[in-house]
């Protein structure tokens, strides 16, 4: 069963957990770019202050605010959450947007799962309240053993 991961963190923990779809909302702080022209560089080049062959500052390659989306990751953010069967939604307030609505573009199952309430947890059909790390263990051993007394 494919699993899409459709994030806003921007350190790649995704990836080195073994996740292999992931979708990068906000960019990754892996990568370095022009802040002028857009182009690529190399970690060396931003460590070292380079400027770019256009005169730009070198800048890791994520999005701040009043940017646009990566337009990549975007629109197959969108086409993967309108396939899919279940919605897991993890460790967010919701007030990000435009990444705040992905939950709510899709038909599937959505659930929610936080450390505290946002005032969303009703439009979605299940909230789980608690840490990200203990809630998923309790869910995988909730899986793996169906029979277990529910936590």
């Amino acid at each position: 069963m494919p699993v899409c991961v459709c994030t806003r963190n921007v350190d790649r923990l995704h990836q080195l957990a073994g996740s292999r779809q992931v979708r990068e909302l906000h960019g990754t702080i892996r990568e370095f770019r022009c802040h002028d022209c857009g182009a690529p560089h190399g970690e060396e080049d931003f460590l070292g202050k380079t400027k770019c062959a256009c005169g730009g500052r070198l800048r890791p390659d994520v999005v701040l605010f009043g940017e646009m989306l990566p337009s990549d990751a975007w629109r197959s953010s969108l086409d993967a959450i309108r396939k899919e069967d279940v919605v897991l939604v993890i460790g967010t307030s919701l007030q990000v947007a435009p990444v705040n609505q992905l939950p709510f573009l899709t038909k599937a199952r959505r659930i929610f799962l936080n450390a505290e309430e946002t005032g969303y947890e009703h439009q979605f059909d299940v909230f789980i309240r608690g840490g990200a790390r203990n809630s998923l263990i309790a869910i995988d051993r909730r899986i793996d053993d169906p029979a277990s007394p529910r936590a």
